[in-house]
């Protein structure tokens, strides 16, 4: 705080006087403490619960009620908010000194706070590459990191302001590698501001940032860029937008071992409940027992209302119990709304190999390698996330994807830029004319090198790019297909409220 505890004790006392207050609420990281108008009692609340704001309260008629508005304990919220908010006109009013106080009283708050701004810049710069969509917040992050400056903040600023050089050039031309004079801005502009780049974390920002530009004529230059980037790998996984950069990988890179890997994992894939299977449309996804749970009661009332559809899932690691209760929920639906049992469901089992370094991850891409497995019951499959749910009857859309071998979504604007973004791994359409080309054995192999590395988040969407690079001729874009699929953002609420 901006003063001591015994300092604002004083002050709230000083302040409940004035108006009569007979008790003070303080809002707390998690929740609410009140306390009687005693220096003891406030104190206890100010040094153990570090709220941080705080409201008075007198008593009428025996109930308590507001006798003033909430007061900010410290100017830390208003930095934060403003970090969040990408407010440069709040920041440049606060001195250096506050604003450093703020990232040592809420730390973690503050680091979601820079990782909020930064992902609000990119879906900005997605919708409208221009100087612009930037500007504030690239001040934010050069007056963030002027008064704290760690490896964080400086990777931030750099890569705000190094963006900020590249608005001059239309984004058509950066994705199209027609900007041939876009790294020499770069380097012209870290030439320039010697204070701000010549830093490790600074350095890692430009690199990801070449690489990125790079992405879009050679996957050997810019993965180079992309390993030095990985020199920050603690502010990239701190800001998250370009976590991608750790999971690019060149064809050298994807040896043999990772095709062995790919051959066990696809191998190890089987039928635990072999189902229904009995419809020519079938769509499937991969999830971890606690995720299936969760989306259960969603997935086997789509599967009942959707009789012609066979649902697969493929249920990665310790399964426990979970197919014995799916039956016994299955048998519940019907009984409930009188529609039937889904009998059109099938799971398969996959365990997770040892050489697998995180878990989720597999979780996420185990589905890419039950296509073979999947492939031979239908002569089509439509591979997607659990949590998509639609407000449309999506059979129609199924049917109209039969004849694509490889689809999926592709993105647009600055998002495009980010191999790790370039496509969707969310929805894909495969058909079994795509077994006679290499783009799902390319897919398996680059899962399976990316598997077996740390920090892999994102890994499944630039194992896409690297296998549509190398098989344009088997891919299809899905936007024109107008899919009716969208996460529901109550989904979030689902997930918090599960107890494994």
């Amino acid at each position: 705080m901006t003063a001591t505890s015994e300092e604002r004790a004083v002050e709230i006392a000083a302040h409940a006087t004035s108006i009569g207050a007979g008790r003070v609420v303080f809002m707390t990281g998690d929740g609410f403490a009140f306390s009687p108008i005693t220096l003891e009692g406030m104190l206890e609340v100010l040094q153990e619960k570090a709220p941080q704001k705080y409201k008075l309260q007198r008593e009428l008629d025996g109930r308590w009620r507001d006798a003033s508005k909430y007061t900010m304990l410290d100017s830390s919220g208003e930095v934060i908010d403003a970090v969040r908010a990408g407010h440069s006109t709040d920041l440049d009013g606060m001195p250096l000194d506050v604003i450093r106080r703020a990232g040592e009283a809420e730390p973690n708050m503050f680091r979601t706070a820079l990782r909020t701004l930064n992902r609000g810049t990119a879906e900005r710069l997605s919708k409208h590459f221009s100087a612009s969509s930037l500007l504030n917040a690239r001040d934010v992050a050069l007056r963030v990191n002027e008064a704290v400056d760690t490896r964080t903040t400086r990777y931030l600023a750099a890569s705000l302001d190094a963006v900020h050089g590249l608005t001059q050039f239309p984004i058509e031309e950066l994705l199209t590698g027609t900007a041939t004079t876009a790294l020499g801005v770069m380097s012209e502009r870290v030439g320039s501001v010697p204070d701000l780049y010549a830093m490790p974390a600074a350095e890692a920002a430009v690199a990801a940032l070449r690489g990125k530009v790079l992405s879009v004529v050679s996957r050997e230059d810019a993965s180079r860029e992309f390993a030095k980037a990985r020199e920050g790998a603690d502010a990239i996984k701190a800001l998250y937008v370009d976590m991608g950069a750790l999971t690019y990988f060149d064809t050298p890179d994807i040896d043999n071992n990772a095709e062995q890997l790919a051959d066990t994992i696809r191998r190890s894939v089987f039928a635990a409940d072999p189902g229904g299977l009995r419809n020519h449309t079938a769509v499937a996804m991969s999830v971890d027992a606690n995720y299936l749970r969760i989306y259960a009661p969603i997935l086997m009332h789509y599967a009942q209302q959707m009789p012609d559809v066979d649902h697969n899932i493929i249920l990665c690691g310790d399964s426990g119990d979970t197919v014995e209760e799916l039956q016994a929920f299955r048998t519940a639906l019907a009984v409930m709304n009188r529609s039937g049992a889904p009998d059109n469901v099938r799971i398969y089992e996959v365990p997770v190999p040892a050489e697998v370094v995180e878990p989720r991850t597999f979780y996420a891409c185990a589905r890419f390698f039950a296509i073979d497995a999947l492939l031979e019951q239908y002569p089509s499959v439509y591979v997607m996330d659990i949590d998509l749910t639609t407000n449309e009857d999506p059979r129609s859309y199924f049917r109209s994807l039969t004849h694509v071998p490889f689809a999926v979504p592709t993105s647009r604007g600055f998002d495009a830029l980010s191999p790790w973004r370039r496509y969707m791994a969310g929805n894909l359409a495969v058909n079994r004319d795509a077994l006679e080309t290499n783009i799902v054995s390319d897919v398996q192999s680059y899962l399976a090198h990316g598997l077996t590395q740390p920090n892999s988040w994102m890994l499944d969407q630039n194992a896409l790019t690297y296998t549509i690079e190398r098989n344009p001729e088997a891919f299809m874009p899905l936007d024109p297909f107008l899919r009716p699929f969208t996460q529901p953002r109550f989904r979030t609420v689902w997930e918090k409220a599960f107890r494994a």
